[in-house]
């Protein structure tokens, strides 16, 4: 047997202490540690023991694991129960279409959804004044019916809206708010069956935007299942935030937990193992908007930080908020107009180039005693440049449009391209209405039957020392591209890797073609002085233009070309 006295457990190198029970022949040896484990983190366990054998054997065990990746439902997120309403099950719904066409892109939708890509087209008329729409039962909700693990699909509410696309449903979303009750702490696993994408956040208040993401596909698919680990360390009721959308196409989504390999629906009352949703409850004062972005890169230097707080049911405390940077406490201005308090702050001296800087904001609301928020995040400061190319009204481009297989003396330093005709960037070439680029477009091209490869050219001079350069691109581009230096390839973008033909289409369809970029170049065929700048485009195939795209065959393109010295 087992001698108890014996038992040495390390963990990750450190002897740690372990509760042993020893029932019979059967001993237990149980060891918790003091904080959470981190998602994904690798640890290392060792037990030692020996028997009671004369003389004893010895033994030893390698007790290495990996954490299972989790996302933290935090105890500080959670509301007291009894300002949850439990007489009001279920969810409130926004949805949300526009006439502009959402390329299957999160990002694009929280903007659709904040009011940024157009009027609302949705149908509203059962909404409350905020827009959204009171649902006491489940979230499984398909425009055909049959999509998912579930049946008794309904209709989303507020959806077919009057929008031109797919019969009101394309260029669709919803978000969906929610409190959901965990009855026990531990791991739970989540899920959502969507057609197109979704997110999943839990935050104090479910609409802050430093929510924690817990779960989310950002793209285009089919009726399939992204399922995630959410660690709640502590009982209790909390905000949730649901976001889904669709371009086009199918449409479907539901939100559900797994219980021992069982799918349940969230709120379903038939099942007792069904997580609980409320629709009611007190809501934290938090974080609306927030500028820069956490994570942003190419800040410009002298950029304001500004931080837009909204009240819920409690309000902000405007004498609690406090504005970090860089570690020092800073003064910025307030001002508060019905429940939204504007906080503002510009460096009076400009953020060094490519810095990183750290901003802290915490503020109070007026609860007894008040929820105390802090909410920290960075932003990178651009680089010091210079446009080589720019999108204006001074930079001439050369282009060719006439569907021919050119070759590769074109994009050569030295091709002659004054035959070709002349334009200024943007280029584009449509049918029928599209939504606007964020340029003007200067230049329209034509489109022909069977052409989907465009060619241009442009130079410009450059007058620093090319060993010491670092050159950065932005381009707006539907559908692929290959963009040259004097002859060379630098870089593409939605193009199939190996050699290039005019009749090669894309390998990437594009919705609404946006800023992209920037990134960053190589520098080997840079010289002092005159350079060529030049690439082709295409599409996947011609079909495609006359559906209301913003361009056609990659027609629409802005460049900008940066310097950095170094």
């Amino acid at each position: 047997q087992v001698n108890s006295n014996s038992i040495k457990l390390t963990f990750d190198g450190a002897m740690v202490t372990a509760d042993i029970n020893k029932t019979g022949a059967v001993t237990t040896i149980r060891y918790v540690a003091p904080a959470l484990l981190a998602s994904g983190s690798s640890h290392a366990a060792k037990l030692e023991f020996v028997d009671t054998a004369m003389p004893p054997l010895a033994q030893s065990y390698a007790l290495d694991f990996v954490v299972p990746e989790y996302a933290l439902v935090s105890p500080a997120f959670a509301t007291a129960p009894a300002t949850v309403d439990k007489t009001k099950p279920g969810f409130k719904i926004r949805p949300y279409e526009t006439e502009a066409n959402n390329p299957d892109s999160l990002s694009w939708t929280e903007d659709q959804l904040a009011g940024l890509k157009g009027p609302n087209l949705a149908n509203l008329a059962g909404a409350d004044t905020n827009g959204y729409y009171a649902r006491e039962t489940v979230i499984n909700f398909d425009i055909a019916g049959g999509a998912g693990n579930f049946p008794d699909d309904e209709p989303f509410p507020g959806l077919p809206g009057t929008g031109p696309r797919d019969g009101g449903m394309g260029n669709s979303a919803i978000e969906v708010l929610a409190f959901l009750e965990f009855p026990n702490p531990g791991l739970y696993v989540m899920g959502v069956n969507s057609d197109d994408g979704f997110r999943v956040t839990s935050g104090p208040n479910a609409l802050d935007k430093f929510s924690t993401k817990l779960g989310e596909f950002d793209g285009t698919r089919g009726p399939l299942d992204t399922q995630f680990r959410i660690l709640a360390p502590q009982a209790g009721i909390y905000p949730f935030r649901l976001f889904w959308e669709s371009g086009g196409g199918g449409a479907n989504v539901e939100w559900f937990t797994v219980n021992n390999g069982v799918k349940i629906l969230v709120n379903d009352t038939n099942s007792p193992d069904s997580i609980k949703a409320y629709r009611e409850g007190s809501t934290r004062a938090y974080v609306k908007t927030v500028s820069p972005l956490p994570n942003a890169v190419d800040v410009p230097a002298t950029n304001s930080i500004s931080i837009v707080l909204a009240d819920g049911t409690l309000q902000v405390q405007d004498g609690s908020i406090q504005l970090f940077l860089n570690g020092q406490h800073v003064d910025p201005t307030k001002n508060s107009v019905g429940g939204i308090t504007t906080v503002t702050y510009t460096p009076p001296t400009r953020l060094a180039p490519e810095s990183t800087n750290t901003v802290r904001l915490v503020y109070a609301d007026n609860a007894s005693p008040p929820n105390v928020t802090t909410n920290e995040f960075s932003f990178i400061v651009a680089p010091d440049i210079d446009v080589l190319i720019g999108v204006n009204q001074i930079q001439q481009w050369r282009y060719n449009q006439a569907g021919s297989d050119l070759g590769a003396a074109w994009k050569e330093m030295k091709f002659d391209d004054s035959s070709w005709a002349s334009g200024l960037a943007l280029f584009e070439g449509k049918t029928g209405t599209v939504p606007s680029l964020p340029e003007p477009v200067r230049t329209t091209l034509t489109i022909g039957s069977g052409i989907t490869t465009y060619y241009f050219r442009t130079h410009f001079n450059f007058t620093g020392n090319p060993g010491g350069a670092r050159l950065r691109l932005r381009y707006i581009i539907d559908d692929g591209a290959v963009f040259y230096l004097n002859g060379t390839e630098i870089y593409r973008v939605g193009m199939p890797n190996g050699p290039i033909t005019a009749s090669k289409p894309a390998a990437l369809s594009v919705g609404d073609a946006v800023y992209e970029g920037p990134v960053d170049l190589p520098v080997r065929s840079l010289v002092a002085g005159d350079n060529a700048f030049h690439h082709f485009e295409s599409a996947p195939n011609h079909d495609r233009f006359p559906q209301p795209r913003p361009e056609c065959g990659g027609c629409a393109s802005r460049y900008r070309y940066r310097y950095h010295p170094g």
